[in-house]
């Protein structure tokens, strides 16, 4: 592949992700309040499909135009008036110093955008390691002896909750099965892998779209814990919990931990108090809707190959 083929389908990717990105943003703001009313569990996978779809549909319409593009027949023929998506005739981009400094750029962002979430990761494992150094296994959890109030759950594959001491000590027996539940939930749930999945595709949409996505996701997956530790005990005993948390103390060891800040205390409390229902994740429709169109690129590849390449070239 020479590097001006890079730069054509570095130029394309950018486009294509950043369009579908902006569609699915303005499906998911559009239908919010429908959602709202499904259930957490709805606004979770909505928003996690709104992340993961666009690049999925743009890397299998990329695959599939570089295909096209990678054999010993000259497709190129009579499309001269134009840069070309192709391996062999790809030379042309790098003549378009727009499409050689978008390529640059969005390849630059890309990178600093993996980098901050490698770094923030490292810092959380490393902070978990630092409280299980410092913690003992107690009734179901690891409590870490720490004027922070914080509670936790970590490790993929043996997930454990972490709680301060004054966390533990703020709480009743009964809100403590509530916060044990909480976040047992989001080992049950996948979170825990989940949620990297979710912020790094959340680097790839569109500008402010993936921030935002991935914080309606966020917010969605804690309404929905909260809502299973009611299920496990009752709604009033989580609102307690996360009040007792809260005025404990202000601090917390890392993103995630059970303590909601102080904007979002009344939308959590309110949420787990009102009985809503929980909802159910996006179901076959949606992955029919998928597999429709990965089915409708293959089989009108050449047809928008060429329009592409027009639009674009």
């Amino acid at each position: 592949m020479s590097p001006g083929s890079l730069v054509g389908f570095g130029v394309l990717a950018v486009v294509l992700v950043t369009a579908f990105s902006l569609i699915a943003t303005g499906w998911f703001a559009l239908t919010a309040e429908r959602l709202r009313a499904r259930g957490p569990a709805a606004e979770r996978s909505a928003a996690a499909w709104a992340l993961l779809a666009p690049i999925v549909l743009a890397v299998t319409i990329v695959g599939v135009i570089a295909a096209i593009g990678s054999g010993s027949v000259d497709h190129c023929i009579g499309h001269h008036h134009h840069a070309h998506f192709c391996l062999v005739h790809g030379a042309a981009w790098l003549e378009r110093p727009w499409a050689v400094a978008l390529a640059a750029a969005s390849t630059i962002t890309f990178v600093l955008r993996i980098a901050i979430v490698a770094w923030r990761r490292e810092r959380a494992r490393r902070a978990v390691a630092q409280v299980r150094r410092v913690s003992d296994l107690g009734d179901r959890v690891r409590i870490a002896r720490s004027d922070r109030v914080f509670c936790f759950v970590a490790g993929w594959r043996r997930p454990e909750v972490y709680m301060s001491s004054r966390a533990w000590d703020a709480l009743s027996d009964e809100e403590r099965d509530a916060v044990f539940a909480h976040e047992q939930a989001h080992a049950d749930s996948g979170d825990l892998w989940m949620s990297t999945v979710v912020e790094l595709a959340s680097t790839v949409a569109a500008p402010l779209a993936g921030s935002w996505l991935h914080m309606q996701w966020a917010d969605a997956s804690e309404r929905l814990c909260d809502a299973y530790a009611a299920r496990a005990t009752a709604p009033a005993t989580v609102a307690s919990a996360l009040v007792q948390m809260c005025r404990a103390g202000h601090l917390q060891a890392l993103p995630g931990s059970f303590m909601p800040g102080a904007a979002t205390l009344e939308h959590r409390v309110r949420a787990v108090l009102s009985g809503a229902p929980m909802g159910t994740r996006l179901g076959w429709r949606v992955w029919m809707l998928a597999g429709a169109a990965i089915v409708a690129t293959t089989l009108l590849a050449s047809q928008l190959h060429h329009a592409l390449e027009t639009l674009l070239g």
